[in-house]
């Protein structure tokens, strides 16, 4: 059924989330909407690593961490591929201009969230007892974790398949907030016990803020199917691709020990919220391309993934290129001493980073343009999985220490990213041959001033010198991919 010509409901922040409403935004707006949404999610995360090290040393933050990682391993088992697809059909349904289909898939897929993050829950329960020797309380905080992560996952993927981006913006905001101060209150107040409990209220927060308004309209089997198995092969690609960090934080807990796991935290907890801008744009550039494909514009979308390309390289090289060269006083500046093992890891960290958010828009081409993309996406995650355990565990098996888990994590980092991008690189034939040799002397030029910084230069100020002149030539070679890219990004719409 089409959508009639209406204006949209208006709502407060409490009132269900209205996936009818029409986008107001430019993609230029929604992008810097969701890029704070994913920075403010992130900074709890960061925030919840700085103050956890401060208060209580290496040992307890790797614990902690731990356990959260243990919450997003288990979310990425079914929950977070339910929000990929959730985002996909509702903005299929929404360029098609089907609001019954919109609601149908709304329904359908709050009643997976719903059962399978209940089952997560036991199940994490019982690992973080056998694997991680949890107490009682954390057990349990652990398993309400999985739930309202698992529905803010949920809500997430729905309200960004509808662009309904500020409302989603304003609430991370709030449920971060939520978050950060709560743990303030909790290390305060000497309840050292309940570090998850303000995490999972915080996401608890936006997932009861922000759930949509369902009228129980219901899909055709053929319809479920095809989520169902867009939805199981999501959960290889995710567990696979996504799930590299965690397996990284419980595999250095497990074979090294509280304290080293704690050093690799410090150094993920700086890595990770750099990718996020690539995520940021994920959120808000794949609900646009299946609006695109929607309404059978598939050429437009194969045109705005080669802008989207260009400019993610552009952008993505002279951040992560900034943030290795200043590793070393980025790890002072924010952790006490002792994570001095943390700096040195750091680079690779961010470096295994670099590729997979130069890929956000191919993933995203993949996914929602290509026939059979998601089993693509899954075998080419699973296979840098793979690569990524095997290597991490040969070289821990051998040479022991933090290095063997980071290079693994390294080598992961490199397969999710070139894997999709060689892909739709042949299979589109896009004119990509000047921005791979862009990112390859960019991180020629990065490599080169991180040794000279640890070799030669001896102050902060010269390092900093090292990174300004990178970024300003990288601005500088990068300048024709950005202007060719302005024009999409300024146009109303999305």
């Amino acid at each position: 059924m089409g959508r009639a010509s209406r204006p949209a409901r208006r709502s407060g922040l409490v009132a269900r989330l209205d996936l009818t409403a029409d986008p107001q935004l430019s993609p230029v707006p929604n992008v810097v909407l969701s890029f704070t949404g994913v920075v403010a999610q992130g900074v709890v995360r960061l925030i919840y690593s700085l103050l956890i090290a401060a208060n209580f040393g290496p040992a307890v933050l790797g614990d902690v961490n731990s356990l959260i990682a243990l919450v997003m391993f288990a979310a990425m088992l079914w929950p977070t591929a339910v929000a990929i697809a959730a985002s996909k059909y509702v903005a299929l349904a929404r360029g098609a201009g089907d609001d019954e289909r919109v609601d149908a898939v709304a329904t359908h897929l709050a009643w997976k969230i719903a059962i399978t993050s209940a089952a997560l829950a036991v199940a994490t329960a019982i690992v973080a007892v056998l694997l991680l020797s949890a107490s009682a309380v954390d057990t349990a905080l652990s398993s309400l974790l999985v739930v309202t992560y698992s529905a803010y996952g949920y809500v997430r993927g729905v309200g960004y398949g509808a662009a309904q981006i500020a409302r989603a913006t304003v609430l991370d905001l709030v449920s971060s907030s939520i978050a950060i101060l709560g743990l303030v209150a909790v290390l305060a107040a000497g309840y050292d016990a309940l570090v998850l409990l303000p995490l999972a209220v915080g996401y608890g927060v936006y997932a009861a803020c922000n759930w949509p308004r369902l009228g129980g309209a219901q899909l055709s089997e053929d319809v479920v199917r095809e989520i169902r198995s867009f939805t199981a092969y999501g959960v290889l690609g995710v567990l696979a691709g996504t799930g590299l960090s965690q397996m990284a934080m419980l595999m250095a807990r497990v074979a090294l020990g509280a304290s080293d796991a704690g050093q690799l935290a410090a150094a993920l907890s700086l890595a990770t919220p750099t990718a996020m801008l690539g995520s940021a744009i994920a959120l808000v550039f794949s609900p646009a391309l299946a609006r695109l494909v929607g309404r059978g514009e598939s050429a437009t979308a194969t045109h705005h993934t080669d802008l989207a390309t260009r400019a993610l390289n552009s952008v993505m090289v002279a951040c992560f290129g900034v943030l290795i060269l200043m590793s070393d006083e980025l790890i002072v500046l924010l952790y006490p001493p002792g994570y001095e093992e943390a700096a040195s890891l750091l680079p690779l960290l961010l470096a295994a980073g670099l590729l997979p958010s130069v890929a956000t828009g191919v993933v995203a081409h993949l996914l929602v343009a290509h026939p059979g993309g998601q089993r693509i996406f899954a075998a080419c995650n699973v296979a840098a999985l793979v690569a990524a355990v095997t290597v991490s565990g040969c070289l821990l098996a051998t040479l022991g220490g933090l290095w063997a888990v980071a290079i693994g994590y390294l080598v992961g980092g490199l397969l999710v990213g070139s894997l999709p991008l060689v892909i739709v690189w042949r299979r589109e034939g896009f004119a990509w041959g000047e921005v791979i040799a862009k990112m390859a002397v960019g991180s020629a030029l990065v490599s080169f001033g991180l040794c000279l910084e640890r070799t030669t230069l001896t102050s902060t100020t010269e390092g900093l010198a090292v990174s300004a002149a990178f970024l300003a030539l990288w601005l500088v070679a990068c300048r024709r991919d950005l202007a060719r890219a302005y024009p999409y990004l300024t146009r109303r719409g999305g």
